[in-house]
């Protein structure tokens, strides 16, 4: 019994881990915390400390500290209990290392297989909308624009009112079935930018470029529009390691 009741006593603070540098967050998360226990030998039923605390000694935020600890409870390595008493505890003796690279290898082709998506659809809605934006929605996009530029000093908010930009974008290509694409999309997209908001590209450049993007959609100037599509998306290619397999353009007919 004494050895049980030990076995569960708080191990003290992260104090042996460091900040932590800001590509491919999740990943060092994970590393991070798999070292910590390892080194330490701690086993099941220890405590390691509450979300705050760890992401406070990371230097991450919170959405990305989540987005790991769901790696590392998918693996069987920690479970998360909240309320009093609450806080991250290791959940195994022995650590599935094989196990902990294949969450990781999910986790990131599941933000890969959205962003591939996304780079197949969104040149179209945005194309179509050229074609197609009445005055309303032009004036609805730059409405999510000037919200955007408000939010500027708040990530989570300015990842929140980006997807509402690509929504009214893709709302004024008045295709319904294209829409609901890229609002499922969206959905699924925005806990992953969320969990990478450590990666999220400067807010001033950011409302630049749609800026730019909705100057092209009035002008109706589809050329415009594929330069400015491709180099948004060089920037999540070199954000996330990856490279598209193809470009969608628009070809008069």
């Amino acid at each position: 019994m004494a050895d049980s009741a030990n076995r569960r006593m708080p191990v003290g603070p992260l104090s042996s881990l460091q900040k932590l540098p800001s590509s491919r967050i999740f990943v060092h998360i994970v590393d991070a915390l798999v070292d910590y226990i390892d080194r330490n030998g701690l086993k099941k039923g220890h405590r390691l400390d509450g979300e705050g605390e760890i992401a406070a000694k990371l230097g991450v935020s919170r959405p990305s500290l989540r987005q790991a600890l769901r790696i590392l409870e998918n693996a069987g390595v920690v479970t998360v209990r909240s309320g009093q008493g609450g806080g991250v505890f290791v959940d195994c003796d022995v650590l599935p290392l094989t196990i902990i690279q294949q969450s990781i290898e999910s986790e990131a082709e599941s933000l890969q297989n959205l962003l591939v998506t996304r780079h197949l659809i969104e040149p179209i809605a945005m194309h179509l909308a050229a074609e197609r934006a009445t005055r309303e929605d032009l004036e609805g996009i730059e409405a999510a624009i000037d919200l955007m530029e408000d939010y500027r000093g708040s990530t989570q908010y300015l990842v929140r009112v980006d997807g509402t930009y690509h929504r009214r974008v893709a709302y004024a290509s008045h295709d319904d079935v294209l829409a609901r694409s890229i609002v499922t999309l969206y959905r699924r997209l925005l806990p992953l930018r969320y969990a990478d908001v450590e990666n999220t590209p400067d807010p001033e450049h950011m409302v630049a470029v749609h800026r730019r993007q909705l100057e092209a959609i009035r002008k109706r100037d589809h050329e415009r529009i594929d330069k400015l599509i491709t180099e948004s998306f060089v920037d999540l290619e070199r954000d996330n390691g990856f490279s598209f397999p193809y470009d969608v353009v628009w070809r008069e007919r």
